[in-house]
């Protein structure tokens, strides 16, 4: 019970006595800090459908960004060699593979927002089958190391396969992409002459590969929302690193529908972060229901 009284002293026949009234405000008390709860969460629903309009204007704003890049050179140089009629082999050459280059980025950026889009409308489907995951990896490293050779990054990507007889049920296609696009993270925010660690072990009936950088690090602020949709910690147009902020939502939904998990961990910026995927060898056919990636 909660009140107000008051209280007085009297002399009644000689005797002291202690005369007062209670009030109880029990119920009133109760109902304000209902209120006030009900104020709070007013508030944070507020703040969130702020924040999360702010993160959808900046995307709009990032995706024009970032689909137009790859275009300019792609442009520039079919332009070139529309007015030349005699190019030279290495002009020419070079001129392809600008183009080319440029597709295959625009071609990237719009497969990850149909992803989004997929993941969203609970579209994506798991062909499952049993392949050697631990093969998976050590190709996809491999394929990541000539892609650095070709555009002559001092970067050093070192691969560490503590069991190579991993065979893994799961769709083979979606975690080839889990495993490039942490590598390709890792790389975006790695300087020139840092160092890549990729680690592959078992674990009583599990997968688990860790990939860890020297590069920027991540904040501890952000650390909590670094697998949400439209997440990037530089996210002005000035930024030095492109991509639309839905790679690692996509690759924790991917692990996720494998019945794995995901999990990031940095010391803080400026010294670098890991990043380990925890994936069960065997893996049953998730229901086809939609799924949701988070903005808020």
């Amino acid at each position: 019970m909660r009140g107000n009284a008051v209280v007085c002293e009297i002399q009644l026949d000689g005797t002291r006595v202690w005369d007062g009234v209670l009030t109880d405000i029990t119920s009133s008390k109760l109902l304000e800090e209902h209120r006030e709860r009900l104020l709070e969460l007013e508030r944070k629903a507020r703040n969130d459908a702020e924040r999360a309009s702010q993160l959808k204007d900046e995307f709009l704003s990032v995706i024009s960004h970032e689909l137009k890049t790859p275009l300019t050179p792609v442009l520039g140089w079919i332009k070139l060699l529309r007015k030349k009629q005699d190019v030279d082999p290495q002009t020419l050459e070079r001129g392809l593979m600008t183009i080319e280059t440029g597709v295959e980025k625009q071609m990237a950026l719009i497969e990850d927002l149909l992803d989004a889009s997929r993941i969203v409308c609970g579209k994506i489907n798991l062909q499952l089958s049993q392949f050697n995951f631990s093969s998976l990896v050590t190709a996809a490293v491999e394929l990541v190391r000539e892609g650095l050779a070709k555009t002559n990054n001092p970067l050093s990507i070192y691969l560490t396969i503590f069991d190579s007889d991993l065979t893994c049920t799961g769709d083979f296609s979606r975690l080839n992409q889990v495993v490039s696009q942490l590598l390709s993270n890792a790389i975006k925010f790695t300087p020139d002459g840092g160092q890549i660690n990729v680690y592959l072990t078992g674990e009583e009936g599990f997968a688990l590969l860790d990939v860890v950088d020297t590069g920027k690090g991540i904040s501890p602020d952000f650390l909590p929302d670094i697998f949400k949709v439209f997440s990037q910690e530089d996210s002005t147009d000035t930024r030095s690193v492109g991509g639309l902020g839905l790679g690692l939502a996509i690759v924790r939904h991917l692990v996720e529908l494998h019945k794995g998990m995901i999990t990031a961990s940095s010391p803080g910026k400026g010294k670098g972060a890991a990043f380990r995927v925890k994936l069960p060898l065997s893996v049953s056919m998730p229901t086809d229901k939609p799924s949701h990636l988070s903005a808020s």
